[in-house]
């Protein structure tokens, strides 16, 4: 939730939509190991209009103008270091979302869901570079009470390339 400004911001965090690192796009296919004539390949962009991210999600049955899964989101920036976004899917739910990163060693995050989660998370950059990073995360459901924590740790010493090691203590 945090450190969502790359691809990642389609999951994690849409104020991510609005940190520009050039143009990003991606191309990939989810299939079952028994049913790999029924599996969904997907692709997107984000910022190939400044702010703005979609991906769209097709099987073998959709028309075009049909996918089985859609995304799209819009990230602004508000003032320095602070981040807005909001993203709509295929299940009609939306998500609004804040990045605030006052200093480069620190970036909060902060998520709502219109069907009731709401993620926190803060990431520290030890040494004050974007190359290794390590967090934590909180979420929670207001309806259900459920609710989940992270821990991570994010290197990113190739362009493009992230590696990540998440921890979850309920998964236990």
């Amino acid at each position: 939730v945090s450190t969502s400004d790359n691809l990642d911001a389609f999951t994690y965090n849409p104020a991510g939509f609005a940190i520009s690192h050039g143009w990003e796009t991606f191309a990939y296919g989810a299939f079952n190991k028994s049913d790999i004539e029924n599996g969904t390949f997907y692709f997107g962009d984000k910022n190939l209009i400044p702010g703005l991210g979609y991906y769209v999600g097709y099987t073998k049955s959709d028309k075009i103008n049909k996918p089985s899964e859609y995304n799209i989101g819009f990230g602004t920036n508000i003032s320095k270091n602070l981040y807005s976004g909001i993203l709509y899917d295929h299940n009609d739910i939306y998500k609004i979302g804040t990045l605030w990163r006052p200093y480069n060693f620190i970036s909060t995050g902060l998520t709502y869901t219109s069907n009731d989660d709401v993620s926190l998370g803060l990431s520290i950059r030890p040494f004050n570079t974007h190359k290794f990073s390590f967090g934590f995360e909180y979420k929670t459901n207001f309806e259900s009470e459920k609710t989940e924590q992270m821990a991570y740790v994010k290197l990113m010493d190739i362009k493009g390339l992230a590696l990540m090691g998440q921890y979850f203590p309920d998964t236990e």
